[in-house]
């Protein structure tokens, strides 16, 4: 009976620790797949220029330019930053659309939850901001970030109330 209750133990233990190996290494991949976008955007020879043409507000050239990457690649980091060029020139579904796909293959990237809120906030799509802004106080190190764009979204609401 405790050799039973011992094997049954050790089964458990044997269990915790598979679950928390596979934990470890779904994190690796994780880190891995980052690394490897980011490594593979650096490499880039057009990075520079893609950039560069942002920095210069030239945000139509840098879409032409991270879109060119994206036919080759998909990339979190590049669906951000060609989203802030949409959102630069006020196309904001397309910037929605490039946060949703950034989200699709990275889900804790904050920026997309914070682009996402800020563009459905002009939008006057006041709900949808604050899911965003709320989802993204999930985010440990940038809370207080959404804190202050949902305080700001509150006293938007309560001034257009007034009006």
């Amino acid at each position: 009976r405790l050799s039973e209750l011992a094997v049954i133990e050790e089964e458990n233990n044997v269990s915790k620790k598979i679950k928390s190996y596979e934990e470890k290494i779904n994190k690796l991949e994780n880190n891995i797949n980052c690394l490897s976008d980011n490594t593979i955007y650096t490499s880039i020879s057009y990075e520079k220029s893609k950039n560069l043409e942002f920095r210069k507000n030239n945000y139509l050239e840098a879409i032409n330019l991270y879109t060119e990457y994206l036919n080759k690649r998909q990339s979190y980091v590049i669906f951000s930053n060609r989203a802030a060029c949409y959102h630069k020139l006020n196309m904001y579904d397309e910037a929605i659309h490039d946060c949703l796909s950034g989200l699709k293959i990275n889900k804790s990237f904050f920026k997309f939850y914070l682009r996402l809120g800020v563009v459905h906030e002009i939008k006057k799509e006041i709900q949808k901001a604050k899911e965003f802004y709320t989802t993204g106080m999930e985010f440990e190190n940038h809370v207080e970030i959404f804190k202050k764009q949902l305080n700001n979204l509150e006293e938007i609401s309560e001034i257009t109330l007034k009006e």
